[in-house]
């Protein structure tokens, strides 16, 4: 069975929603009225995109999160006039935007940042500068310290060769402790070590990645090589 856990952690404040399908829209006069829940609903969705490595799927559910919590009425409005409404969007905000640099990492810089969807036509500067963009995100909300956080920094860092050695780090450190916060973390970790010719801590980080995929290893984890 699935384990959703890290994903559980990262959005415990969202009262803990699911991923059951967003309530319908109701119009109001040229927006659409959106519930504050039904964003919660989205962003958890998109997560769990994320995890099953559809990026295209989670890149439009955080956009609509970015534009419902947007705040400018169009093309959506929301009621945030309860206590904490207008801080509550403005963390679901932040964790889309965490959620589309984690989608252009994990397409290596092809994505389409005017639409937010993936493409194989990009000019090689503009794939670097989304990876650039993406890593100045993700290091912001490595801030926290938190383990989801620290190894999704570590993702985009290890895009950037000069810096794979302090991506490798953070790993390995999480690793250590246990508190490796999902598959991902593992196959980055196989990854790196791999380049490295440490086949023991890549034979290792590929069970632990198989063990944690859940029915999804097959996307998430690499075929580096056999483990014994």
């Amino acid at each position: 069975m699935r384990s959703f856990a890290p994903l559980v952690l990262a959005l415990a404040w969202t009262l803990a929603l699911g991923a059951a399908p967003p309530a319908p829209a109701r119009a109001c006069e040229n927006a659409v009225f959106v519930e504050l829940s039904q964003v919660m609903r989205r962003l958890d969705h998109a997560e769990r995109q994320l995890h099953a490595g559809r990026t295209r799927e989670a890149l439009a559910d955080a956009r609509f999160v970015i534009s419902a919590t947007s705040g400018r009425g169009y093309p959506y409005d929301m009621d945030l006039s309860a206590p904490g409404d207008v801080a509550r969007a403005r963390r679901l905000a932040a964790h889309a935007r965490n959620l589309q640099a984690l989608a252009v990492v994990r397409r290596d810089g092809r994505i389409d940042r005017r639409r937010w969807v993936p493409t194989s036509r990009i000019p090689e500067t503009v794939r670097q500068d989304n990876l650039s963009w993406a890593l100045g995100v993700l290091e912001n909300a490595a801030r926290s310290r938190e383990p989801l956080a620290s190894a999704r920094y570590a993702e985009a860092l290890a895009r950037f060769e000069p810096r794979g050695d302090e991506a490798l780090r953070i790993l390995t450190e999480l690793a250590r402790t246990d508190v490796m916060p999902d598959a991902w973390g593992y196959r980055v970790l196989a990854e790196l070590a791999d380049r490295r010719g440490d086949t023991t801590t890549r034979n290792d980080a590929i069970t632990r990645c198989r063990a944690r995929a859940g029915d999804d290893v097959r996307v998430v984890c690499p075929s580096l090589a056999a483990v014994r």
